[in-house]
């Protein structure tokens, strides 16, 4: 079992991530900083809950009862985003899939799966392009917690019909449109190139391998 890095969180954002177990029961920490915490690739400051039903009044209140926020960016039934007085994003997102691996238990919220999060990246790639999500799906692949063809498999599984492979794999080495955004990193700093040339190659693999080469 990995370990959780919680020491990866400075000051104010362990104290918020302690204080997120007033919502343990009815969500889940999923993104960047779910899967910092469990492979330490990078920094992550953000707090992104995934919930199984829409928003509600209740949640709203359940954070202002939990911290002192000094903006209320979105709220509605999709995603409540607020910012803590100590300048912490923190977002709840109604999220209606089912995760594919059990949850990590944690002293304060749970958190998805690697695996969940990869899916999850994935997926989102298909869709939108954040230079964030490359970075990670590069970290998951390079450092072996999951490989391109299970990745698929994955996402067909969570996902059904609404995951396209071919999107997602031709997303995948599309860069003209991101925006290379900075990152801290913590045990190897990949340069753009680099990441760009390995997602580049785990594509051609998957190719060859399952597509007779074709697209």
């Amino acid at each position: 079992m990995l370990s959780i890095h919680l020491e990866l969180l400075d000051k104010e954002r362990r104290k918020v991530f302690e204080k997120l177990s007033a919502f343990s029961q009815t969500a889940v920490l999923g993104g960047g900083t779910a899967l910092s915490l469990q492979i330490a690739h990078r920094l992550s400051f953000d707090f992104d809950l995934f919930l199984k039903k829409p928003l509600k009044k209740e949640d709203l209140l359940k954070i202002k009862r939990t911290f002192k926020l000094t903006e209320i960016q979105i709220n509605t039934p999709e995603q409540l985003t607020v910012i803590t007085d100590n300048k912490v994003d923190i977002t709840l997102l109604y999220y209606p899939y089912k995760s594919v691996f059990p949850k990590i238990v944690t002293p304060s919220l749970p958190l998805c799966a690697i695996e969940d999060i990869a899916a999850d990246k994935a997926y989102t790639v298909g869709r939108r392009a954040v230079w964030r999500d490359y970075v990670d799906l590069f970290f998951i692949l390079k450092w072996g917690f999951v490989d391109i063809f299970k990745l698929v498999k994955l996402d067909e599984q969570k996902f059904g019909v609404e995951f396209n492979p071919k999107l997602f794999l031709e997303q995948l080495i599309y860069f003209e449109d991101i925006e290379i955004s900075k990152m801290s990193f913590i045990k190897e700093e990949p340069s753009v190139l680099e990441i760009q040339d390995f997602l580049k190659q785990q594509v051609r693999l998957f190719k060859e391998k399952e597509l007779g080469g074709d697209f």
